[in-house]
């Protein structure tokens, strides 16, 4: 599983669960303090490759989705389903997703040149926070209580690759992804087979 950390307002909305999306299982979990078991809450589509969540106001889990395509989902609790905030352009891998004072969803996105995105609720559209040196390849993102929501800035014409040249970039990434995938339905199925 891959274990997403929560902030203490986040926690306190949840009664204390701990909100885990866990990418091989393609599912969304809550778990109960202090040893489980975990519920799903959801599995399988829309999600492809589900890496990162956050919690709103309303309760409701904001899940990021590399995809592919790339999408922005939000799942009502308790149960959901998932609906589509954002699929596709501008996100290429997203891989964490927080939340705002506003209630905008900040996702950081890890494909070269790397990005960081606004997305206001209820539907978008993202706008680029930044893009480009210094970041590489965010994975993560937080926001600090009390910030001043962020300033969208345009992207300069010409100085950033396009959006082609980075599905060419991101090849291996995805490869890698496949791979995974890959790797574990071989051993899911060899597991089964054993008398």
């Amino acid at each position: 599983m891959l274990l997403v950390s929560i902030n203490a307002q986040q926690a306190q909305a949840q009664a204390g669960n701990y909100i885990v999306v866990d990418f091989l299982a393609n599912t969304l979990f809550t778990v109960p303090p202090p040893a489980g078991p975990p519920v799903a809450i959801w599995t399988g589509a829309p999600f492809v490759f589900p890496v990162g969540v956050a919690i709103d106001a309303a309760g409701n889990y904001i899940v990021v989705d590399a995809g592919p395509p790339a999408a922005l989902f939000i799942v009502p609790p308790p149960a959901g389903p998932p609906v589509a905030i954002w699929t596709g352009l501008p996100f290429i891998a997203p891989v964490d997703v927080a939340i705002d004072a506003s209630g905008n969803y900040i996702v950081a996105d890890l494909a070269p040149p790397g990005a960081l995105f606004i997305v206001p609720p209820p539907a978008g559209p993202p706008t680029t926070i930044f893009s480009g040196a210094p970041f590489a390849g965010p994975q993560g993102v937080a926001v600090v209580p009390g910030a001043p929501p962020p300033t969208p800035t345009p992207r300069p014409v010409g100085g950033t690759v396009l959006p082609a040249n980075k599905v060419a970039i991101l090849a291996p990434y995805l490869a890698l992804v496949g791979l995974v995938g890959a790797v574990t339905v071989a051993f899911a199925v060899k597991r089964r087979r054993k008398p």
